[in-house]
């Protein structure tokens, strides 16, 4: 009888999560529902050339055209690193086009799937790599994959689908863990190897989401670092593990040796972009509020001082008072638990690591995990408010 109750439990909150995300999911893409997909994202712009990358990455599959070089630049040619590849969604827009589903239809498609499959990834993230509760891992996952920002921003669709970097974070941290529970077992080099992999991919489908997520992680890895205990257990790390390390960081150089061929001529030849063409874009501190004049609960807000940015329709990137307030307390978690790991506190226990190379059951990688990312962020907010044009110059231009 118990075991049939727990059955039934589990059945209905898997069925409960699932059936949130998929409803969120219709309401943000409605417009694409309700017009059969015939609808598009975005507008004749950007999207319309993602469309074509598809196309030419589709073509290319069937061995009908060259991977460098698409065909509608003709008669240049290696051009294809003048743009994000978008390898991810072209082998679901592939998919979808072998059923000889028309271009932009299938195109809206895979934004339709991607942008669902980020609801599922970053939900079973939070609720079983972070092992948090249900109703934060689906308010989490609701917010990373439905937000108002994305939704403004839909244009830019290769920043849309992010289940990858769900995928990358719970892999880093079952790596540690499988680092510091036994190094010798297989799933030590097999988690590395498919971090490694996946973070590829994602360099290959949008290569801002990438690098924006390492430096947020590397901004919340050198606060950490600030204090003793930090550094210390680093140390330790690295010195216990380094044949694994090693052997990610031969993957990784392996993996990144064709993504340099295919943009390196493309950066000698024409450099990067400038700091003067995307000065317009950076955020101010009222784009942190400016959630369009087309939002159903902020939309009132009298916009003349939104309007006054500079390209105001893409300072649409404010997070609303719900999503506000959570920020503000993962913030306000984020800074308590610094101070702990200062004092040693928050399960580092460096008496018992003197003596042992394994790290006491009382450390708990995912809260780490968060704490870096929590950490990151908002180091990001504060610097892209506080920092010159010769910083940004440096994050944005490449």
């Amino acid at each position: 009888m118990i075991h049939k109750n727990k059955l039934i439990f589990q059945i209905s909150t898997t069925t409960s999560w699932i059936l949130i995300g998929v409803l969120a999911s219709i309401v943000f893409h409605y417009p694409l529902i309700l017009s059969s997909f015939n609808f598009y994202p975005g507008d004749e712009g950007d999207s319309r050339f993602i469309a074509f990358i598809l196309e030419h990455l589709y073509l290319w599959v069937k061995n009908k055209s060259t991977f460098s070089s698409p065909a509608f630049f003709y008669p240049a040619t290696e051009t294809l690193g003048f743009s994000d590849v978008q390898l991810l969604h072209a082998a679901v827009y592939s998919l979808i086009r072998d059923f000889d589903v028309p271009v932009l239809k299938s195109f809206s498609i895979t934004i339709f799937v991607l942008n669902t499959c980020t609801y599922i990834a970053s939900f079973c993230f939070i609720r079983f790599g972070m092992k948090l509760n249900l109703f934060p891992s689906i308010i989490g996952a609701l917010i990373f994959s439905f937000n108002s920002a994305k939704l403004n921003l839909i244009n830019h669709t290769q920043l849309q689908p992010l289940l990858l970097i769900p995928l990358i974070s719970w892999l880093l941290i079952l790596s540690h863990d499988e680092c510091n529970r036994n190094r010798h077992r297989i799933q030590a080099l097999i988690y590395p190897f498919l971090a490694v992999g996946l973070y590829h991919l994602q360099l290959w489908t949008s290569f801002y989401v990438a690098w924006f997520y390492t430096i947020i992680l590397i901004f919340g890895l050198l606060v950490l670092l600030i204090t003793d205990t930090a550094r210390t257990y680093l140390m330790k790390f690295i010195k216990n593990n380094l044949n694994i390390i090693t052997f990610a960081s031969v993957i990784f150089i392996l993996f990144l040796i064709p993504f340099i061929d295919l943009y390196l001529p493309i950066l000698k030849e024409h450099g990067g972009r400038g700091f003067h063409e995307i000065d317009m874009m950076l955020p101010r501190t009222w784009s942190y509020l400016w959630m369009g004049h087309e939002n159903m609960v902020w939309g009132w807000i009298p916009k003349n001082e939104f309007i006054s940015l500079p390209m105001w329709p893409e300072h649409r990137i404010g997070i609303g008072l719900i999503f506000s307030c959570f920020a503000l307390l993962s913030f306000s978690w984020a800074l308590k638990g610094f101070f702990k790991v200062q004092r040693g506190w928050l399960g580092l226990r460096w008496k018992e690591l003197r003596n042992f190379s394994i790290i006491t059951p009382k450390f708990d990688t995912s809260k780490y995990f968060l704490l870096i990312g929590s950490l990151g962020v908002l180091v990001f907010l504060i610097l892209s408010l506080r920092l010159n044009s010769s910083f940004w110059g440096i994050i944005y231009s490449n």
